[in-house]
């Protein structure tokens, strides 16, 4: 039994009316929402209780495209949404490349382990995602990403094939961003020269490539480094004026062209 003291606390008595304790009142939520630090907890439980309901594609998407900037600065354990996000990023299609922002800041900010992020990456390079509303938002995450020291020459190798390929059926823009991308690759990964300077097959040969886009899970294995950019030669006829000359300065590109030279 309780009875109310001193103070706004709530003295606790036992059966003969002795008080053994007291009891401090919790505040009203709209008081500890006042507290920075309350405010994030309060706002941690809330989402995560919100995560674990049924969601429809649609809410899913909405709830994805709002997390790395109204949601994960201020929850306060971050590393909470990695299995949601994961799961996310597994999905493929729109869900993935909304997925992906906030699953690279977990990786970049707080050191979420997740091997296979730059091959479900490299898998999201395609003609249909350049095609998406997120494409831009894809290319910029895509910059940042390739920007790591510790990108083997082969895999930068594979996403320069694979953003050359999609670029022969992208947008105009988004073929523009794609080669701009491409080019600013090969300067941080000098290895990559052979790509450069070997000779595209002739046109009377059969069409032969040693990139091999279907291996997806073994980018060592994909031919990358063994073949040419063929498509930047079919780019250079491209309809619109930009691509084209973009297409053709790999020839003159800074760092591109010094590549060209000490092959």
């Amino acid at each position: 039994r309780a009875t109310r003291g001193p103070a706004g606390t709530a003295v606790r008595r036992n059966k003969r009316g002795r008080s053994f304790g007291r009891r401090r009142t919790p505040r009203p939520l709209a008081q500890q929402l006042q507290d920075g630090d309350a405010f994030n907890k309060v706002f941690t439980r809330a989402w995560m209780a919100a995560l674990r309901l049924p969601l429809s594609r649609a809410q899913h998407k909405l709830v994805l495209k709002h997390l790395p900037e109204n949601v994960l600065p201020h929850i306060t354990r971050p590393m909470d949404m990695a299995e949601f996000l994961t799961s996310s990023y597994s999905e493929g299609g729109v869900v993935s490349l909304l997925a992906l922002n906030s699953l690279f800041v977990l990786i970049t900010a707080h050191n979420l382990d997740y091997p296979r992020f730059f091959l479900s990456l490299y898998q999201l390079v395609a003609p249909s995602t350049l095609h998406a509303a997120y494409a831009p938002r894809f290319l910029s995450l895509l910059s940042l990403c390739l920007r790591s020291s510790n990108l083997p020459s082969y895999m930068a190798a594979s996403f320069v094939k694979r953003l050359h390929q999609a670029a022969l059926c992208s947008p105009p823009a988004a073929a523009l961003a794609a080669l701009a991308l491409s080019a600013a690759t090969l300067r941080r990964h000098p290895a990559c020269r052979p790509l450069l300077h070997r000779p595209p097959p002739p046109p009377s040969a059969p069409p032969t490539d040693a990139y091999d886009p279907r291996e997806l899970d073994r980018l060592d294995k994909s031919g990358a480094l063994e073949s040419s950019l063929w498509e930047a030669g079919a780019l250079q006829a491209h309809y619109l004026h930009a691509v084209a000359t973009l297409a053709r300065a790999y020839e003159t590109t800074p760092g591109v062209t010094e590549l060209r030279k000490d092959s």
